[in-house]
């Protein structure tokens, strides 16, 4: 991860822009507890929703991985299909575990 690159390119000292990805790692957690949740659920309205957070966030630091697999779970929720969820999930965890080992490395 390029920290001093997505810092550069939003503006924003690398430090900040570390403090940002911690305080969005620390928020992801939940949100994906909850997507979790409203996947087991089948309520898709509240699984678009959190999808769309997690995507917006993502977008923001420029977590590209992240923000496409939030943006299926989010397209397809809102056509009422969570059935291919899993998967994209799984990206989101896996990326944020990379992330938090890339931030604590510096």
């Amino acid at each position: 991860m390029d920290i001093d690159k997505h810092a550069q390119d939003i503006g924003l000292s690398p430090e900040e822009y570390r403090d940002l990805v911690r305080l969005f790692l620390n928020t992801a957690e939940g949100d994906l507890s909850k997507l979790k949740e409203a996947i087991k659920t089948a309520d898709h309205e509240q699984a678009a929703a959190v999808a769309h957070h997690i995507k917006g966030a993502a977008l923001n630091l420029e977590l590209d991985q992240i923000s496409k697999a939030a943006l299926a779970i989010e397209t397809n929720a809102k056509q009422k299909n969570l059935a291919g969820a899993e998967p994209n999930i799984e990206i989101i965890r896996g990326e944020l575990k990379a992330i938090a080992q890339s931030i604590n490395q510096v």
